[in-house]
């Protein structure tokens, strides 16, 4: 049996790429013309993140 140990900053680098590939994803999709709700659900951001980075990009 293989058991990973990852340190608190490996963790937190590996979530910050994944939510930053979301936040670009979300862009694009809202840039498209979907709902911010479809956006939240399928991405796993908030209502709200996605609607501050929308308009901060």
């Amino acid at each position: 049996m293989s058991v990973w140990v990852l340190s608190l900053s490996e963790v937190l680098f590996l979530f910050s790429g994944r939510h930053e590939e979301a936040i670009e994803i979300a862009r694009k999709l809202k840039k498209e013309g979907l709902s911010v709700e479809f956006i939240a659900k399928t991405t796993g951001l908030t209502i709200e993140e996605i609607e501050f980075k929308a308009k901060t990009s």
